[in-house]
């Protein structure tokens, strides 16, 4: 090898060093901008932050009005065709029993997660009516996707959070109830 390759190579290299430093200086300051943000008060960095995708302190890891989604129990209930009540945790293994894309199983996860927010908002009960409904009645796509069989189910399912760290905020609800038409 030629004494003007070498050195080519070395200056490439060296110039492919300063990028990486640079880009990983970038990730890391974008990375703190949520906590940053909501350390300081400022929402709107923060959830600059927290588009980006880069910090590590992800929505549902957040409490929102003292609920902390990350330390709940979600219980799904129902009363089976003889009467007999049937109760099931949803946890992180449930939902990795979803096929598709990763995307999906945390979707699902977080809508659950986050229904009782979304339920005590006026602006976003009848979405989260509607969402229940379509995964868990008829046909029920998101019931039998989760391992359960619909035909099994004969009243209303029940969807209960059960914090574990502190007891659930006044204004939230501990139980929502899907009425299939």
């Amino acid at each position: 090898m030629r004494r003007g390759q070498a050195d080519g190579r070395a200056r490439g290299k060296a110039r492919m060093s300063r990028l990486a430093r640079s880009g990983a200086v970038a990730l890391v300051a974008v990375g703190i901008l949520q906590g940053g943000g909501r350390i300081a008060g400022l929402s709107t960095v923060a959830r600059v932050g927290e588009a980006s995708g880069a910090s590590p302190a992800g929505a549902i890891l957040a409490t929102e009005r003292g609920y902390e989604a990350c330390s709940t129990r979600i219980l799904l209930e129902w009363r089976g065709l003889a009467g007999a009540v049937h109760r099931a945790e949803l946890t992180a293994d449930t939902f990795g029993k979803l096929r598709g894309p990763c995307a999906r199983r945390r979707f699902y996860a977080g809508a659950f997660a986050s229904a009782p927010i979304l339920y005590s908002e006026s602006e976003t009960r009848p979405m989260v009516d509607a969402a229940l409904q379509a995964g868990l009645c008829g046909e029920a796509p998101l019931l039998r996707a989760l391992g359960f069989d619909p035909f099994l189910v004969g009243g209303p399912l029940r969807v209960s959070f059960e914090p574990s760290v502190a007891p659930l905020p006044y204004d939230l609800p501990g139980t929502i109830r899907v009425y299939c038409p």
